[in-house]
């Protein structure tokens, strides 16, 4: 398993958003030679801080014994359950403590998901966000978990729905982006997360007064299908009859669809009115092209946002392109910027829209908040 160490910078700015008081207990489960907990003991600034970790190597364990002994560290391997039964250290960290600092394995060689349970559901996750999850489902903190992950097991599309089961129950927050290099080794870019319990009771949710088409919100209809192409460019065949235009990242040009030289069957097409912008790739405004009404079959790079009414389009198109939205800032990744289905989502969410993922491409558009508007017009 590979072994990138936090160096002391990035420990320090991981402790920083935490309130290390005196009594503070803070649990490291993948310590390493104990950088992290290092850090939030300087981080007391004199205060008396328990600190309490965690590691799979009796070696590495040993020598933070004997380099801090007044540390209580111990054997356990995060992604053994028996392990982490068995473990003192770890039971004693599953009664409560205050913060758990946490730089999970990286590796993904092989491609192996880990199965996992957060809050009573099953997901598959890679590595790291597998024993964020393990953590996140078996210890309660008072003040949360301070995470650096992969930037792609982040945003990337495969932990989608574990990272869906998290923002439901918790509050994450981006504290910092890290660039390559920022471990020794390591190609990999990441980020530094702040983990928080949500307390559901004091949240609420009022939707921003956004105005679509010159029509307020409240009686134009606010839905989105958002539909990810799924033919991939490489993989291409034409169809033989010419059928619907196939669109792929490099066919959207000047704010239009250019270029078109192949062909697809319709019946894998999705038709207008919708906005496409690129999957991946460097994002340019121009990329973001309206199609009115003709059908098109989507390569896997590219994401459709379909609406009721073409008179919508051009307000989308601007929402999506305001500096507050912040669309080109969610392209990210460790190769090639991407942005998710799920970064999208969020991203309308914010905007007072009401974003439906769509992976039945033969699905209709549906207008679920005209048929909320006319029942509680007919209820009154």
């Amino acid at each position: 398993m590979d072994r990138f160490y936090s160096p002391n910078w990035m420990a320090q700015a991981l402790c920083e958003p935490f309130d290390l008081v005196s009594g503070t207990r803070v649990f490291d489960p993948t310590m390493g030679e104990g950088a992290l907990l290092l850090a939030a003991e300087e981080g007391g600034a004199g205060n008396s801080v328990e600190l309490m970790g965690c590691d799979l190597d009796p070696l590495t364990v040993k020598g933070v014994q004997e380099r801090h002994p007044g540390w209580r560290v111990g054997r356990a391997d995060i992604y053994s359950k028996a392990s982490r039964v068995s473990s003192p250290v770890w039971r004693t960290a599953r009664q409560g403590v205050d913060l758990v600092v946490l730089n999970p394995p990286f590796s993904y060689r092989g491609k192996q998901r880990r199965t996992i349970s957060l809050l009573g559901s099953s997901y598959r996750a890679t590595p790291a966000v597998a024993a964020l999850a393990i953590v996140l489902d078996e210890v309660k903190t008072s003040q949360g978990v301070g995470v650096v992950l992969p930037e792609g097991s982040f945003h990337g599309e495969i932990n989608e729905e574990v990272w869906q089961g998290i923002h439901t129950n918790f509050d994450v927050d981006l504290v910092q982006k890290l660039p390559r290099g920022s471990f020794r080794n390591a190609k990999a870019s990441s980020v530094l997360l702040t983990i928080r319990g949500r307390d559901k009771s004091l949240r609420t949710v009022s939707p921003p007064a956004t105005r679509l088409g010159g029509t307020s919100y409240s009686r134009a209809c606010r839905c989105v299908d958002v539909v990810r192409g799924r033919i991939h460019n490489s993989r291409l065949w034409e169809h033989p009859d010419a059928g619907a235009r196939f669109v792929h990242t490099s066919n959207l040009l000047n704010g239009r669809i250019s270029r078109v030289e192949r062909f697809q069957s319709p019946k894998l097409a999705t038709r207008g009115p919708m906005v496409l912008l690129p999957r991946v790739g460097r994002f340019y405004p121009e990329k973001v092209v309206m199609v009115e009404s003709e059908e098109l079959v989507l390569s896997d790079c590219v994401i459709a946002l379909r609406v009721k009414e073409p008179s919508n389009l051009s307000a989308l198109k601007s929402t999506l392109l305001h500096p507050a939205t912040g669309l080109s800032r969610q392209y990210s990744g460790t190769g090639a910027p991407y942005i998710t289905v799920r970064d999208v989502m969020a991203l309308l969410e914010s905007a007072g829209l009401n974003p439906r993922h769509i992976t039945n491409l033969e699905e209709s558009f549906t207008c679920l908040c005209g048929a909320e508007f006319a029942t509680s017009q007919s209820a009154s």
